[in-house]
């Protein structure tokens, strides 16, 4: 009977880690706000390519998933949306096209400087913003990232010397 229990844990613990629980930004500063953790913004667009490369292989991986739901809150956020909402003291809609043919992109994705897709937005826990990566990546590019900027190191790396050493020194946890 015990082995039935310590299975049925290791199957629900296995199941529960696997899944990276995707928020909605003000989900994401609601849960920040009783307790502080780092928040991951994915910036995407729906007929992305890489956009759906990011989401299908890199953020698919064990080891990416379980960075994430150590040190973040985790948000997609489709830059296309309609939905309007208020963050940071803002109200943030959906910005009309411009010219035939454009596509919309939500002032959310502007307020935070987001230019191409996917992007990769990482903001500290008072929801100060910290950097963005922008492309797609492989786990073992994003690892690093999610390392440095989620044990807080980003704040003791001060040139691209340190960074680079920082990022050789990082042993990964992904198997090829």
């Amino acid at each position: 009977m015990l082995r039935f229990f310590v299975f049925l844990f290791v199957i629900l613990f296995t199941q529960s880690s696997a899944q990276i629980q995707w928020l909605s930004i003000s989900g994401a500063l609601e849960a920040q706000e009783k307790h502080p953790k780092k928040i991951l913004i994915h910036f995407e667009a729906p007929d992305c390519k890489a956009c759906q490369t990011l989401s299908a292989q890199t953020f698919n991986t064990p080891e990416i998933q379980q960075y994430i739901q150590e040190y973040f809150y985790a948000v997609k956020f489709n830059v296309q949306t309609a939905k309007s909402f208020q963050a940071f003291g803002k109200e943030f809609s959906t910005m009309p096209s411009k010219g035939q043919g454009a596509v919309k992109t939500h002032e959310f994705a502007r307020f935070m400087n987001i230019t191409s897709f996917p992007s990769l937005a990482f903001l500290d826990e008072q929801s100060m913003p910290i950097t963005t990566v922008q492309g797609v990546l492989t786990a073992k590019e994003l690892e690093p990232y999610l390392v440095f900027f989620g044990r807080g190191d980003y704040l003791k790396i001060t040139t691209s010397e340190q960074w680079e050493n920082y990022r050789k020194r990082i042993k990964s946890k992904i198997k090829d």
